[in-house]
């Protein structure tokens, strides 16, 4: 669905906030199985990597736009070892989805809170070599933002 505004165009509309969780649960969902079909080693190749990348971008707040493109690049770094790539196009598609749901909710430019030791959790439960642990931390920070994003719902958007 698109609306209208006269003198900016077309827009994505959302429908609201069940379907932002349904996307959301999906997206969890894909990731997860991504990162448990990666390869062991490849992991443990670049989770020292992940870690610093992590730690680089600590900032407690941002605008929505820089941290949408830092953790999209982190998250492809972190799903670069899966061989599957069709699972791997899936899931781009639906983050393409999700965040003009996000703009249209938040807009770019709108400072938003972050949770840096999330992605730092999930890089050092592979950096001791724990896939299942790492894919635990994976869904909690999607859980998170998830959250986060929900508790600037307009009321019009949360029906």
């Amino acid at each position: 669905m698109f609306t209208s505004e006269r003198g900016k165009g077309f827009r994505f509309a959302p429908t609201g906030k069940q379907e932002f969780l349904d996307l959301t649960a999906i997206l969890i969902a894909l990731e997860s199985l991504a990162l448990r079909t990666s390869d062991p080693a490849h992991l443990s190749a670049i989770a020292p990597r992940l870690l610093a990348e992590a730690r680089a971008f600590s900032a407690p707040q941002a605008p929505h736009g820089m941290i949408e493109r830092y953790d999209d690049a982190w998250h492809a770094l972190l799903l670069s070892g899966c061989a599957n790539t069709r699972l791997r196009e899936m899931i781009d598609s639906l983050k393409l989805t999700l965040h003009r749901y996000e703009r249209v909710v938040v807009g770019d430019h709108e400072i938003l809170e972050r949770a840096a030791e999330e992605h730092e959790r999930i890089a050092q439960c592979l950096l001791d070599g724990d896939v299942e642990q790492a894919v635990t931390a994976l869904e909690a920070n999607w859980t998170s933002g998830m959250e986060r994003i929900l508790e600037r719902l307009p009321p019009a958007a949360a029906r």
